[in-house]
Protein backbone atom coordinates (compact mmCIF):
# COMPACT_ATOMS: atom_id res chain seq x y z
CA UNK A 1 0.00 0.00 0.00
CA UNK A 2 1.11 3.31 -0.77
CA UNK A 3 0.50 6.51 1.73
CA UNK A 4 0.41 9.73 -0.51
CA UNK A 5 3.38 11.43 -0.14
CA UNK A 6 3.17 15.12 1.23
CA UNK A 7 7.00 15.74 0.93
CA UNK A 8 6.80 19.15 -0.45
CA UNK A 9 5.20 21.14 2.55
CA UNK A 10 6.63 19.24 4.76
CA UNK A 11 10.29 19.71 3.90
CA UNK A 12 9.11 23.57 3.40
CA UNK A 13 8.55 23.50 6.88
CA UNK A 14 10.82 21.47 7.88
CA UNK A 15 13.56 23.94 8.58
CA UNK A 16 11.19 26.21 10.57
CA UNK A 17 10.24 23.71 12.42
CA UNK A 18 14.02 22.79 14.02
CA UNK A 19 13.92 26.44 15.59
CA UNK A 20 11.53 25.10 18.28
CA UNK A 21 13.73 22.75 19.32
CA UNK A 22 15.64 25.39 20.83
CA UNK A 23 12.55 27.38 22.07
CA UNK A 24 12.12 26.15 25.57
CA UNK A 25 10.42 29.26 26.68
CA UNK A 26 9.33 32.90 25.38
CA UNK A 27 12.49 35.33 24.85
CA UNK A 28 10.03 38.07 24.45
CA UNK A 29 6.53 39.52 25.03
CA UNK A 30 3.90 38.08 22.65
CA UNK A 31 2.15 40.20 20.17
CA UNK A 32 -1.61 40.61 19.10
CA UNK A 33 -2.48 39.96 15.46
CA UNK A 34 -5.56 41.50 13.70
CA UNK A 35 -5.30 41.84 10.20
CA UNK A 36 -8.69 42.05 7.90
CA UNK A 37 -8.58 42.22 3.94
CA UNK A 38 -11.58 42.30 1.61
CA UNK A 39 -12.38 38.73 0.04
CA UNK A 40 -14.37 37.16 -2.61
CA UNK A 41 -17.47 34.76 -1.53
CA UNK A 42 -15.99 31.43 -3.43
CA UNK A 43 -12.27 32.24 -3.29
CA UNK A 44 -9.42 30.54 -2.22
CA UNK A 45 -7.32 30.88 1.42
CA UNK A 46 -4.14 29.34 2.15
CA UNK A 47 -2.98 29.07 5.63
CA UNK A 48 0.50 28.01 7.34
CA UNK A 49 1.93 28.24 10.31
CA UNK A 50 4.72 26.13 12.72
CA UNK A 51 3.80 26.12 16.01
CA UNK A 52 0.13 26.96 18.13
CA UNK A 53 -2.83 26.54 17.01
CA UNK A 54 -5.01 27.31 13.84
CA UNK A 55 -8.90 27.96 14.13
CA UNK A 56 -10.76 28.76 10.69
CA UNK A 57 -14.23 29.53 11.02
CA UNK A 58 -16.61 30.21 7.61
CA UNK A 59 -18.83 33.30 7.78
CA UNK A 60 -21.36 35.39 5.96
CA UNK A 61 -18.64 38.24 5.54
CA UNK A 62 -17.22 38.97 2.31
CA UNK A 63 -13.48 39.26 4.27
CA UNK A 64 -10.64 37.34 5.76
CA UNK A 65 -10.70 38.39 9.34
CA UNK A 66 -6.65 37.25 11.49
CA UNK A 67 -6.82 37.31 15.13
CA UNK A 68 -4.51 35.74 17.76
CA UNK A 69 -1.54 36.20 18.85
CA UNK A 70 2.45 35.52 18.32
CA UNK A 71 5.45 34.68 20.22
CA UNK A 72 7.46 38.00 20.42
CA UNK A 73 10.17 36.58 18.29
CA UNK A 74 7.48 36.31 14.93
CA UNK A 75 8.42 39.29 12.45
CA UNK A 76 4.67 39.38 11.22
CA UNK A 77 2.01 37.57 9.87
CA UNK A 78 1.81 38.26 6.74
CA UNK A 79 -1.86 38.72 4.43
CA UNK A 80 -1.61 38.59 1.10
CA UNK A 81 -4.13 39.12 -1.52
CA UNK A 82 -3.19 37.97 -4.74
CA UNK A 83 -6.24 38.05 -7.08
CA UNK A 84 -9.27 35.65 -5.83
CA UNK A 85 -7.01 33.90 -3.29
CA UNK A 86 -5.93 35.02 0.07
CA UNK A 87 -2.69 33.53 1.66
CA UNK A 88 -2.09 33.81 5.44
CA UNK A 89 1.49 32.84 6.53
CA UNK A 90 4.14 33.40 9.71
CA UNK A 91 6.99 35.25 8.81
CA UNK A 92 10.25 33.88 10.49
CA UNK A 93 13.20 35.61 12.34
CA UNK A 94 16.58 35.36 9.85
CA UNK A 95 19.00 34.10 11.31
CA UNK A 96 18.61 34.80 15.21
CA UNK A 97 20.14 32.20 17.43
CA UNK A 98 19.28 30.91 20.86
CA UNK A 99 15.90 30.52 22.31
CA UNK A 100 13.44 32.31 20.26
CA UNK A 101 9.53 32.22 20.36
CA UNK A 102 7.59 31.32 17.04
CA UNK A 103 4.93 30.17 18.59
CA UNK A 104 1.19 31.52 16.90
CA UNK A 105 -2.67 31.06 17.44
CA UNK A 106 -4.69 32.08 14.79
CA UNK A 107 -7.95 32.45 14.60
CA UNK A 108 -9.02 33.14 10.36
CA UNK A 109 -12.28 33.97 9.69
CA UNK A 110 -13.35 32.90 6.05
CA UNK A 111 -15.94 33.45 3.71
CA UNK A 112 -17.78 30.36 4.59
CA UNK A 113 -18.10 29.45 0.17
CA UNK A 114 -14.13 29.84 0.32
CA UNK A 115 -11.39 26.47 -0.28
CA UNK A 116 -9.43 26.44 2.34
CA UNK A 117 -5.87 25.12 2.60
CA UNK A 118 -3.98 24.67 5.36
CA UNK A 119 -0.28 23.16 6.20
CA UNK A 120 1.08 23.36 9.85
CA UNK A 121 3.63 21.20 11.31
CA UNK A 122 3.15 21.05 14.92
CA UNK A 123 0.07 23.47 15.60
CA UNK A 124 -3.59 22.22 16.33
CA UNK A 125 -6.12 22.67 13.34
CA UNK A 126 -9.42 23.34 13.76
CA UNK A 127 -11.99 24.27 11.03
CA UNK A 128 -15.56 24.78 11.01
CA UNK A 129 -17.84 26.75 9.10
CA UNK A 130 -16.71 26.28 5.69
CA UNK A 131 -18.73 24.62 2.76
CA UNK A 132 -15.96 25.10 -0.19
CA UNK A 133 -13.05 22.27 -0.32
CA UNK A 134 -10.95 21.70 2.05
CA UNK A 135 -6.93 20.60 1.82
CA UNK A 136 -5.58 19.95 5.58
CA UNK A 137 -2.13 18.77 6.37
CA UNK A 138 -0.37 18.17 9.63
CA UNK A 139 2.76 16.56 10.68
CA UNK A 140 2.33 16.24 14.30
CA UNK A 141 -0.44 18.10 15.65
CA UNK A 142 -4.23 17.09 15.95
CA UNK A 143 -6.77 18.21 13.36
CA UNK A 144 -10.61 18.44 13.78
CA UNK A 145 -13.11 19.47 11.18
CA UNK A 146 -16.69 20.16 12.08
CA UNK A 147 -19.59 21.73 9.15
CA UNK A 148 -20.66 21.02 5.49
CA UNK A 149 -17.80 21.60 3.32
CA UNK A 150 -18.01 20.00 -0.51
CA UNK A 151 -15.02 17.85 0.26
CA UNK A 152 -11.85 17.36 2.60
CA UNK A 153 -8.72 16.05 2.03
CA UNK A 154 -6.90 15.66 5.21
CA UNK A 155 -2.66 14.05 5.59
CA UNK A 156 -1.26 13.61 9.03
CA UNK A 157 2.38 12.02 9.52
CA UNK A 158 1.37 11.32 13.45
CA UNK A 159 -1.04 13.81 14.44
CA UNK A 160 -4.58 12.48 15.09
CA UNK A 161 -7.06 13.10 12.81
CA UNK A 162 -10.97 13.97 13.68
CA UNK A 163 -13.85 14.42 11.50
CA UNK A 164 -17.46 15.42 12.49
CA UNK A 165 -18.65 16.59 9.08
CA UNK A 166 -21.39 16.05 6.28
CA UNK A 167 -19.60 16.27 2.76
CA UNK A 168 -19.82 14.80 -0.62
CA UNK A 169 -15.88 13.15 -0.39
CA UNK A 170 -13.86 12.43 2.58
CA UNK A 171 -9.88 11.14 1.84
CA UNK A 172 -7.58 10.89 5.05
CA UNK A 173 -4.57 9.46 5.53
CA UNK A 174 -2.07 8.93 8.50
CA UNK A 175 1.48 7.62 9.15
CA UNK A 176 0.62 7.00 12.63
CA UNK A 177 -2.15 8.95 14.09
CA UNK A 178 -5.62 7.78 14.70
CA UNK A 179 -8.15 8.80 11.93
CA UNK A 180 -11.98 8.75 13.53
CA UNK A 181 -13.94 9.80 10.44
CA UNK A 182 -17.21 10.34 11.69
CA UNK A 183 -20.55 12.44 10.25
CA UNK A 184 -22.13 11.87 6.54
CA UNK A 185 -20.26 11.27 3.31
CA UNK A 186 -20.78 9.25 -0.10
CA UNK A 187 -17.21 8.74 -0.67
CA UNK A 188 -14.79 7.81 1.88
CA UNK A 189 -11.30 6.62 1.05
CA UNK A 190 -8.73 6.08 4.19
CA UNK A 191 -4.97 4.86 4.14
CA UNK A 192 -2.82 4.47 7.17
CA UNK A 193 0.59 3.05 8.27
CA UNK A 194 0.12 2.36 11.89
CA UNK A 195 -2.46 4.71 12.64
CA UNK A 196 -5.81 3.04 13.61
CA UNK A 197 -8.79 4.04 11.81
CA UNK A 198 -12.45 4.12 12.85
CA UNK A 199 -15.08 4.99 10.75
CA UNK A 200 -18.89 6.17 11.65
CA UNK A 201 -19.72 7.73 8.73
CA UNK A 202 -23.56 7.14 7.62
CA UNK A 203 -24.30 6.99 4.27
CA UNK A 204 -21.46 6.28 2.31
CA UNK A 205 -21.85 4.41 -1.34
CA UNK A 206 -18.29 3.73 -2.09
CA UNK A 207 -16.06 2.93 1.03
CA UNK A 208 -11.82 2.16 0.44
CA UNK A 209 -9.84 1.64 3.66
CA UNK A 210 -5.96 0.45 3.54
CA UNK A 211 -3.74 -0.03 6.69
CA UNK A 212 -0.67 -2.16 7.05
CA UNK A 213 -0.13 -2.56 10.61
CA UNK A 214 -3.50 -1.04 12.79
CA UNK A 215 -6.91 -2.20 13.12
CA UNK A 216 -10.06 -1.23 11.16
CA UNK A 217 -12.39 -0.53 12.74
CA UNK A 218 -16.54 0.26 10.91
CA UNK A 219 -19.91 0.82 12.35
CA UNK A 220 -21.85 2.70 9.86
CA UNK A 221 -24.93 2.89 8.45
CA UNK A 222 -24.07 2.38 4.62
CA UNK A 223 -26.54 3.35 1.04
CA UNK A 224 -28.60 0.47 0.42
CA UNK A 225 -26.18 -0.39 -2.93
CA UNK A 226 -23.17 0.47 -1.28
CA UNK A 227 -19.55 -0.90 -2.13
CA UNK A 228 -17.15 -1.16 1.03
CA UNK A 229 -13.83 -2.90 0.76
CA UNK A 230 -11.14 -2.69 3.75
CA UNK A 231 -8.10 -4.07 3.86
CA UNK A 232 -4.97 -4.89 6.63
CA UNK A 233 -1.86 -6.14 6.51
CA UNK A 234 -1.26 -7.36 9.66
CA UNK A 235 -4.07 -5.91 11.66
CA UNK A 236 -7.38 -6.68 12.91
CA UNK A 237 -11.10 -5.62 10.58
CA UNK A 238 -14.05 -5.39 12.51
CA UNK A 239 -17.51 -4.70 10.63
CA UNK A 240 -20.73 -3.78 12.50
CA UNK A 241 -23.60 -3.87 10.83
CA UNK A 242 -27.43 -2.17 11.15
CA UNK A 243 -29.91 -4.48 11.63
CA UNK A 244 -31.45 -3.70 8.09
CA UNK A 245 -27.95 -4.30 6.42
CA UNK A 246 -28.60 -5.91 2.91
CA UNK A 247 -24.86 -6.93 1.18
CA UNK A 248 -23.10 -9.35 -0.73
CA UNK A 249 -20.34 -9.85 1.94
CA UNK A 250 -16.75 -11.53 1.71
CA UNK A 251 -13.96 -12.06 4.22
CA UNK A 252 -10.49 -13.75 3.69
CA UNK A 253 -7.37 -14.21 5.97
CA UNK A 254 -4.45 -15.99 5.40
CA UNK A 255 -3.54 -16.51 9.39
CA UNK A 256 -5.82 -14.49 11.47
CA UNK A 257 -9.56 -15.87 12.35
CA UNK A 258 -12.68 -14.54 10.92
CA UNK A 259 -15.52 -14.64 13.39
CA UNK A 260 -19.27 -14.12 11.62
CA UNK A 261 -22.25 -13.37 14.09
CA UNK A 262 -24.13 -12.93 11.08
CA UNK A 263 -24.32 -16.24 9.04
CA UNK A 264 -22.44 -18.85 8.12
CA UNK A 265 -18.49 -19.66 9.27
CA UNK A 266 -16.21 -19.10 7.98
CA UNK A 267 -14.59 -22.30 5.59
CA UNK A 268 -10.81 -23.54 5.86
CA UNK A 269 -9.07 -25.44 3.61
CA UNK A 270 -8.52 -29.10 4.02
CA UNK A 271 -4.34 -28.61 3.20
CA UNK A 272 -2.79 -25.34 3.88
CA UNK A 273 -3.47 -21.77 5.18
CA UNK A 274 -6.28 -19.54 5.55
CA UNK A 275 -10.12 -19.00 6.07
CA UNK A 276 -12.75 -17.93 3.51
CA UNK A 277 -15.98 -16.28 4.04
CA UNK A 278 -18.66 -15.44 1.59
CA UNK A 279 -22.76 -15.22 2.21
CA UNK A 280 -25.13 -12.53 1.53
CA UNK A 281 -27.08 -10.72 3.71
CA UNK A 282 -30.59 -9.69 3.41
CA UNK A 283 -31.25 -9.00 -0.15
CA UNK A 284 -27.90 -8.82 -1.41
CA UNK A 285 -27.39 -4.96 -2.77
CA UNK A 286 -24.90 -3.60 -1.54
CA UNK A 287 -20.84 -5.42 -1.73
CA UNK A 288 -18.72 -5.78 0.93
CA UNK A 289 -15.07 -6.91 1.01
CA UNK A 290 -12.88 -7.34 3.83
CA UNK A 291 -9.49 -8.60 4.02
CA UNK A 292 -6.29 -9.10 6.43
CA UNK A 293 -3.16 -11.06 5.84
CA UNK A 294 -2.75 -11.83 9.86
CA UNK A 295 -5.10 -9.78 11.33
CA UNK A 296 -8.61 -11.40 12.61
CA UNK A 297 -11.99 -10.60 10.82
CA UNK A 298 -15.07 -10.01 12.88
CA UNK A 299 -18.21 -9.36 11.53
CA UNK A 300 -21.33 -8.15 13.83
CA UNK A 301 -24.41 -6.30 14.48
CA UNK A 302 -24.65 -2.83 16.06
Amino acid sequence: MKVPDRSQWVLKWLAAALLLLAASAPATARQTVRERVDAVADGQVDISNVSGSVVVRGWDRAEVLVTGTVGGDVETVEVEVRGTRIVVSIKMPDGKRGRVDVNADLEVSVPKGSSVDVSVVSASLEVDGVEGALDLGSVSGPVEVTGTPSRIEVDSVSGAVRVDARTDILRATSVSGLLALGGRASEVRAQSVSGRVELTTTGAERVEIETVSTAIEIDMDAAPDASIEASSHSGSVTLRLAEDASAEITASSFSGRIANALGPAAERPRHGPGSHLRFTLGEGEGRIDLESFSGSIRIERR
